[in-house]
């Protein structure tokens, strides 16, 4: 069942994981921060489709450090007949894996990620159930500011910690696990504390199926962000915008913009593509037929388990 409400909340991605031999909070060496912490909005599930707040939600989660992130709808891909090959192929090749860790992708409805680092499964998962497969599977439990954490003997299974109602992270290292929590309880910056990222995610598409936010680059290039949009049952369409220091930075930055969309644009055989300067902005876009489309989803960048 799908709630209407729009609630800001979280996801990201997983990874498989180096294991760091974790005892108790005391173990290891970190201390609780002191202080006000910064108000966030806590985890819940993102269970409607093509909702730009949801994809925000996700980036006010990311460590503002680690510069990028992806967020996926990716019940928008199992519920809709004309994605759901896309789905299909990604429950085929990595459904077993997260089974392994008590995840079940078939209620799994968003995914956010940082490549190879962390990722954030939300939708209608039991964190009950979940850990009851990692008790049973060799995880050591331990907290860090009130989250319970859970940490694998084997180096391949990693890290997970569970984000109550029914969102779950997964990250490659226990280090960044607490990164990514002091971000959530507000001890830390987030990517969306960054009023590049704001100005450029304000500017995108409102109904997308998969948003990408950059922070790293160009010195005078302060964000990026990047979309793709059903706009039929046979098409979609993509759009890149880069924010530049000034006017006379997007004109020198235009064709290197213009270049990496292209390189996009040609592997899904884009349509009508467009590029142009719009002040100290540059905007790209394009169209390209569903059944074109490569992995639309991302999973090759190691964002499942």
């Amino acid at each position: 069942m799908r709630k209407t409400t729009k609630r800001l909340m979280i996801l990201m991605m997983p990874v498989f994981i180096l294991a760091l031999t974790l005892g108790s909070l005391a173990c290891s060496g970190k201390e609780t921060p002191q202080g006000t912490p910064t108000p966030r909005p806590g985890a819940a599930p993102i269970q409607a489709h093509g909702v730009i707040d949801y994809a925000i939600s996700a980036f006010q989660m990311i460590p503002v450090e680690w510069q990028r992130g992806r967020y996926i709808d990716v019940a928008a891909f199992r519920d809709d007949s004309s994605l759901k090959a896309f789905y299909d192929k990604i429950y085929k090749d990595v459904g077993q894996n997260l089974a392994a860790t008590g995840i079940d992708m078939n209620k799994v409805d968003n995914v956010s990620f940082v490549g190879g680092r962390a990722a954030v499964y939300s939708g209608r998962l039991d964190l009950s159930s979940i850990r009851k497969v990692l008790e049973d599977g060799n995880y050591t439990k331990s907290t860090y500011l009130d989250v319970e954490i859970w940490k694998s003997s084997d180096a391949e299974k990693g890290v997970v910690a569970l984000l109550p109602p029914d969102s779950v992270l997964v990250t490659k290292e226990y280090q960044d696990t607490e990164t990514y929590i002091s971000v959530i309880k507000g001890w830390g910056s987030s990517m969306y504390d960054n009023e590049d990222v704001k100005d450029v995610t304000a500017r995108l598409s409102t109904n997308p199926l998969r948003v990408d936010i950059t922070l790293d680059g160009d010195p005078n290039l302060l964000a990026t962000g990047s979309t793709v949009e059903k706009i039929s049952n046979a098409t979609v369409a993509m759009m890149t915008l880069a924010k530049f220091e000034d006017d006379v930075s997007a004109e020198k930055g235009l064709s290197d913009i213009t270049a990496n969309f292209n390189s996009w644009a040609n592997s899904w055989n884009m349509v009508s593509v467009e590029n142009v300067q719009i002040r100290r902005f540059v905007k790209a876009t394009g169209r390209a037929y569903i059944a074109d489309m490569e992995s639309p989803l991302g999973y090759s960048t190691y964002w499942l388990h």
